[in-house]
């Protein structure tokens, strides 16, 4: 503690210009020596007014430094829209025709959209699933399964949420639809003929397109890389427009958009991760009803459908 508070009165002293002796004497002071006469006058120089120094001088400010004006940002090239192609429908679809003859079997990935905006609530519906294709005996078979969501809401909550499985099965002779979620598990049956299966290429579709829709060619895009066909269509019997892509490599529909003006709604199917000439087998393509699922089907004549309940539960 001593050495603390002598080391702060060291430091004290310094500070004010003491000098502390041993002895307690001071030193004997000695008178300065005389200042030596001041240098004559320069006469070479006018002479600064009494009382006022010499102005200092003002600090040399740098000139300024023009600043280049800024670089103007490069001009991106302006998008041009692809053109329609020049070809006519009747060239692109028999090209597309072939292409889809030369395939044997495929699969896909397939994503499913659809919006439906009402006058109180909006439905919104996105599904994922797969399709499977093969052609037999001149016969096309075709599975389809996807698990469908569904959500409605008005402008304050969340009304329903719903989840369904659709299994869709051509099996060259009739059309299976089975539907799972939403109540009680149910299954059709319809000829084979007919058109509720999602047919993705080949004369059939062509077909249908023609029959319903005014069709017209649009310009060519790019798919996950991949350069496909345009094909517009506007309905012959109700308010909309539908656009379908192919794929110019292999003739299969990859993508399709349709929206409905007097509904206010839209739904949309993208396929993917296509496979070409897959080894599938003939049981992909056959439909058993679940055990205690009824089995609804047309009656002879064309009268209305008429229920059946599946043969495992009662044979008719």
């Amino acid at each position: 503690m001593q050495n603390r508070s002598f080391f702060l009165m060291m430091a004290l002293a310094i500070s004010v210009g003491l000098v502390m002796t041993t002895s307690g004497c001071r030193k004997k002071e000695v008178p300065p020596p005389p200042k030596p006469p001041p240098p004559p006058a320069d006469t070479s120089a006018a002479p600064a007014p009494q009382g006022s120094e010499e102005p200092a001088k003002p600090a040399e400010i740098a000139p300024p430094v023009a600043t280049p004006p800024p670089a103007e940002p490069p001009v991106a090239p302006a998008k041009v829209a692809p053109a329609a192609s020049t070809r006519p429908l009747e060239s692109i679809e028999q090209e597309l025709l072939e292409k889809w003859d030369g395939i044997q079997s495929f699969t896909a990935k397939v994503t499913t959209k659809a919006d439906r905006q009402g006058p109180e609530a909006a439905d919104h519906l996105t599904g994922q699933g797969f399709y499977e294709c093969m052609k037999k005996d001149g016969k096309l078979l075709a599975r389809f399964e996807v698990v469908n969501r569904i959500v409605r809401k008005d402008e304050v909550a969340e009304l329903m949420r719903d989840e369904r499985k659709v299994v869709t099965v051509l099996d060259g002779e009739s059309l299976y639809v089975y539907t799972e979620g939403g109540g009680m598990p149910t299954a059709h049956r319809y000829p084979a003929k007919s058109d509720q299966i999602i047919q993705l290429g080949g004369r059939h579709l062509f077909n249908q397109l023609h029959q319903l829709n005014e069709l017209e060619v649009l310009p060519d895009e790019t798919i996950d890389g991949r350069a496909v066909y345009v094909i517009g269509g506007i309905p012959k019997d109700t308010g909309g427009r539908a656009t379908y892509y192919f794929d110019q490599q292999t003739g299969i529909m990859v993508k399709l958009f349709m929206e409905h003006q007097p509904t206010n709604s839209s739904r949309s199917i993208a396929i993917g991760e296509v496979k070409i000439d897959p080894e599938l087998d003939d049981e992909r393509f056959t439909f058993t009803v679940p055990e205690g699922v009824p089995l609804i089907e047309p009656a002879p004549g064309g009268a209305p459908l008429r229920r059946r309940t599946s043969k495992a539960i009662q044979p008719d």
